[in-house]
């Protein structure tokens, strides 16, 4: 048995020695190279057969080879990857890496570090895919030309550097050509309007990514959820009941309803794909409280007044008509009397859907009217809407 294994043995490592046979092998298929012998890897016919066949064979083929100009630059013409395979030496011939890049950017990976920081390189990759950005070197990632050329063939901004990240020019770039590449600006730029109007004029979603400020800002917004209904969910609080905007996201999207205030939802309803307000004759306390609402839209001063002074809900940041508080159950099964103001409307909402306080989380035990708050909002609702009234007559005369 042991002749005949060593006669086997001598067999296949004749046949893998075998010029004929291994070229009508690697000829069939290209991976066969695996199996040749060190002589025939070391073979320029048989290793270009095999890379003619299938490109990626190149890394069977020998040290010499995987060094030999012309051998990898028959493969990487025909599939950019191979350069994977290279020497060292070929990952740093610019000749090389220029005809693997050209055919697909995202050889870059493969060049050397010498070549990644060359800046022709790098831009003749970027003019075919935006993305190699994220291969070539920290100094070019940080040269705005180089990241501009970038931005405008895709969304790479990910891959740009800090400094560039808070480049307005760069960042303005880039989200008009993907509004969710907002998400890589800088914090600075994104709450700067002009950025997040652009980047939500692109793509509503890209509210998604703007600043606390501008979340809360109507006219972005309303931008925002007139390109994507669905883009309410980002909103603030206080624009989720905001009527027109809430209005203006239903009409595009109708399934967006879900994200807007309690209070809106329970008087707006869709019918033949169009949102519909369920009106509703308000008291004389609602009208006071809608028409200083209304003024205090447009007025952030007043509103930051309101919210500091606790004259505002706490889920949906509007001056409340007859405000609440919650006693609760907290999870050491004690009684909690929770400082948090809603107006009773929205928690009667609430409560037909959960039965836990909004804010803590809490079981709610019973809803607690506050008189005293109510008085001192109808009292800030009255002077809001005086005030305007003064300034509007002044502006006449």
């Amino acid at each position: 048995m042991r002749i005949i294994y060593q006669d086997m043995n001598q067999i296949i490592a004749a046949l893998k020695n075998n010029k004929t046979v291994v070229l009508a092998a690697v000829k069939k298929n290209a991976y066969a190279l695996m199996y040749a012998s060190d002589q025939l890897k070391n073979n320029k016919e048989v290793v270009m057969a095999a890379v003619k066949k299938n490109t990626l064979a190149l890394q069977y083929a020998s040290e010499e080879l995987k060094n030999n100009k012309e051998v990898v630059m028959a493969a990487v013409k025909k599939n950019a990857y191979a350069l994977r395979f290279a020497s060292e030496e070929l990952k740093n011939n610019k000749e090389v890496v220029m005809s693997a890049v050209k055919k697909n950017a995202l050889a870059l990976e493969y060049a050397s570090d010498r070549l990644k920081n060359n800046k022709e390189v790098v831009m003749t990759a970027l003019k075919e895919d935006g993305l190699a950005l994220q291969y070539a070197s920290d100094r070019l990632k940080n040269n705005k030309a180089v990241v501009l050329a970038a931005v405008k063939t895709y969304y790479p901004l990910e891959y740009a550097s800090e400094q560039l990240k808070n480049n307005k020019a760069v960042v303005l770039a880039a989200v008009k050509e993907d509004g969710l590449a907002l998400e890589y600006a800088s914090d600075r730029l994104k709450n700067n309007k002009t950025v997040v109007m652009t980047a939500v004029k692109e793509d509503g979603q890209a509210l998604k990514y703007a600043s606390d400020r501008l979340k809360n800002n109507k006219e972005v917004v309303m931008a925002a959820v007139k390109k994507f209904g669905g883009a309410l969910e980002y909103a603030s609080d206080r624009l989720k009941n905001n009527k027109a905007v809430v209005l203006a996201a239903v009409k595009e999207y109708n399934y967006a309803l879900r994200y807007a205030s309690v209070e809106l939802r329970s008087v707006i309803k869709i019918e033949n794909g169009e949102p519909i307000i369920i009106k509703k004759k308000p008291n004389r306390v609602n009208r006071v409280i809608q028409q200083a609402n209304k003024i205090l839209e447009s007025d952030d001063t007043l509103y930051q007044q309101s919210k500091k002074n606790n004259l505002t809900s706490s889920m949906h940041m509007s001056l409340m008509s007859n405000p609440v508080t919650l006693r609760t159950i907290n999870t050491q099964n004690r009684q909690v009397n929770e400082t948090h103001f809603y107006d009773k409307e929205q928690i009667v909402e609430w409560l037909k859907l959960k039965s836990t306080s909004p804010i803590t989380r809490n079981k709610i035990q019973s809803v607690v009217e506050n008189k005293e708050k109510k008085k001192e909002i109808m009292k800030f609702a009255k002077k809001v809407i005086a005030d305007a009234k003064k300034k509007k007559q002044a502006s006449k005369k």
